[in-house]
């Protein structure tokens, strides 16, 4: 979430009065979203499960606001942290995000 801080500024001299200037800054919030979640998989296959939890969870949140519940990003995204929920043997947490991500799933397959 460090590095979200650290886009803010950024983002405010963008400026979005023109519909080329939010492409840009939209693809460049979501572009940090993927970039978080290559963060997250760097840290958990070092072991290191609280950080990973907090950029998948970071990536998860850029994705569903960038890109909207219903892409097929985000039931990955999901799927993602209940895997390391699973790791860590927090099991219902786990169980919870796959039952979401199954749910959305099957809203992005009935469009």
């Amino acid at each position: 979430m460090v590095f979200l801080r650290c886009l803010v500024p950024r983002c405010v001299g963008v400026g979005l009065n023109t519909q080329r200037s939010g492409r840009k800054l939209l693809a460049l919030i979501t572009s940090m979203g993927y970039q978080s979640k290559q963060f997250a998989v760097l840290y958990a296959s070092q072991g290191r499960y609280m950080q990973a939890e907090l950029y998948y969870g970071c990536s998860l949140k850029i994705m569903e606001k960038s890109l909207g519940l219903h892409h097929p990003d985000v039931p990955i995204g999901l799927d993602n942290l209940a895997g390391l929920y699973r790791t860590t043997n927090r099991i219902s947490k786990a169980e919870e995000l796959e039952l979401l991500s199954a749910a959305s799933i099957q809203v992005i397959s009935s469009k």
